[in-house]
């Protein structure tokens, strides 16, 4: 062999070497590219959840919030008419035990009869 052979072969195999680097690195870059883009696709997945976990955290807390004041106002309201029923009660006792204590308390009077009741006796008075 000579040495034109020896360095041809050379200069080929050189070129073929560099013909593979060339490509490993365009294959590393591509390789690259697609875990970068998966990375960034799953950091992008990661702020979305994080931000959606926040919002209905937020209207968690907002409707906890209008439960517990509808819940205040009820409870407010429930006292005012229990404060309000109090006295009236406290009224209905000291009359039935004053009314019972002197004795002088009168017969109830007689009940009323109902409006029906007193058409159905009229009518009855108008055949006879």
């Amino acid at each position: 062999m000579s040495t034109e052979d020896v360095l041809k072969e050379h200069q080929s195999w050189l070129d073929d070497v560099a013909k593979q680097l060339v490509s490993d690195r365009s294959a590393d870059r591509s390789v690259a590219n697609r875990v970068g883009g998966q990375l960034e696709s799953t950091q992008q997945q990661v702020g979305a959840l994080k931000a959606r976990i926040e919002a209905l955290a937020q209207q968690k807390e907002m409707s906890a919030k209008r439960y517990d004041e509808a819940i205040a106002a009820y409870n407010d309201e429930l006292a005012r008419l229990e404060a309000a029923a109090l006295p009236a009660d406290e009224l209905r006792q000291q009359i039935g035990t004053e009314g019972k204590s002197s004795g002088s308390r009168s017969s109830p009077a007689p009940a009323k009869k109902s409006a029906s009741a007193v058409r159905a006796k009229k009518q009855v008075r108008k055949r006879h």
